[in-house]
């Protein structure tokens, strides 16, 4: 299975390529009033509005540490969302039988959107399931807000 693979804090992260309809560098983030937490704002894209998830807080990373540098617009059934990542870093072929499961060091949060991990040279890459992140922002499942 082929996956975009980008960076977010130390943690480098993947999702099924199928899934990514762009990506793109850092854009204006609008903040919008009592959005659940993860969800940065909205953006616009090319005349679309997107809601922006910072998926920071997923990965126990302190929201807004540092400017997100990049976007990736992922889409499933329900809609597109954009990603706020540090850096895109490759697209690679990932050989699913050699999928782990999420490591128990993965945040309680993220562990919900982590669908498994791979270890390569540079590290650990932790599959990001599109689907059940667009699933659990829209089911706002997350009690706290911004």
């Amino acid at each position: 299975m082929t996956y975009c693979v980008f960076r977010l804090g130390d943690h480098l992260l993947a999702v099924d390529a199928t899934r990514v309809q762009e990506v793109g560098g850092a854009t204006r983030v609008t903040p919008v009033a009592g959005a659940p937490r993860g969800v940065a704002g909205v953006v616009t894209l090319r005349g679309e509005i997107l809601t922006a998830l910072d998926l920071r807080l997923w990965f126990g990373m302190p929201a807004g540490a540092a400017a997100p540098a990049a976007t990736v617009v992922v889409r499933d059934e329900r809609e597109p969302v954009c990603l706020l990542v540090d850096q895109i870093c490759d697209v690679r072929g990932l050989d699913s039988s050699r999928r782990a499961p999420v490591p128990t060091t993965v945040e309680n949060e993220a562990q919900s959107v982590v669908a498994g991990a791979y270890e390569l040279d540079d590290g650990v890459v932790l599959e990001i399931d599109a689907a059940a992140l667009v699933e659990s922002v829209a089911a706002d499942d997350r009690t706290e807000r911004r």
